[in-house]
């Protein structure tokens, strides 16, 4: 695939690369390094990441909901009910 086909495909200014809350990306997109190559040290980075034992990935809210997976956006009456009647909701509201 030639670059003006990745660029078309991978446009920087609407995609984030998160690192803890830094974005990796824009800091790539300085302008002195090709999209290819931005491409490639995401690929890279990915990798090195994924090969690690002890890494968690989030890809969205809601991702895989529909997996089975638990959603956090809705809690339980039950352990609603438990945090108000031990009086804890406080550790929860900022």
């Amino acid at each position: 695939m030639e670059e003006k086909e990745k660029n078309a495909i991978f446009d920087i200014t609407k995609n984030r690369v998160f690192f803890g809350s830094i974005d990796k990306l824009q800091d790539w997109n300085d302008g002195e390094i090709s999209q290819a190559k931005i491409i490639e040290k995401v690929k890279m980075t990915l990798k090195n990441y994924m090969e690690l034992d002890n890494v968690s990935f989030l890809f969205g809210s809601g991702t895989s909901i529909h997996l089975g997976a638990v959603s956090i956006r809705n809690f339980p009456i039950e352990v609603e009910k438990y945090i108000v009647e031990r009086g804890e909701v406080r550790l929860f509201i900022r």
